[in-house]
């Protein structure tokens, strides 16, 4: 009985072992996929936090201001916004 116990924890924990390596290889495959989405997309796309603050462009974004990413991140979306159009 108790050789027992200790052959179906092991294999529960091997069977855990799988089931985060899968989860990490699909979260992989995820984060690839919705990198290769955003950098190709031909839509401006800008990640805000809840401040304006930019987090991250893509390349039709840095296009669309003719900016590098490295000047619009970190700014705030309302600085592209023309002034007379700032309400």
């Amino acid at each position: 009985m108790k050789n027992l116990k200790n052959e179906t924890k092991e294999q529960l924990i091997k069977e855990i072992k799988n089931l985060r390596t899968e989860i990490s290889e699909k979260t992989t495959e995820s984060e690839e996929r919705f990198r290769m989405l955003f950098e190709r997309s031909p839509d401006a796309i800008f990640v805000e936090d809840p401040d304006g603050t930019i987090l991250d462009v893509n390349p039709a974004a840095c296009y669309l201001h003719g900016m590098e990413r490295d000047k619009l991140v970190g700014s705030n979306i309302i600085d592209l916004i023309p002034p007379d159009q700032q309400e």
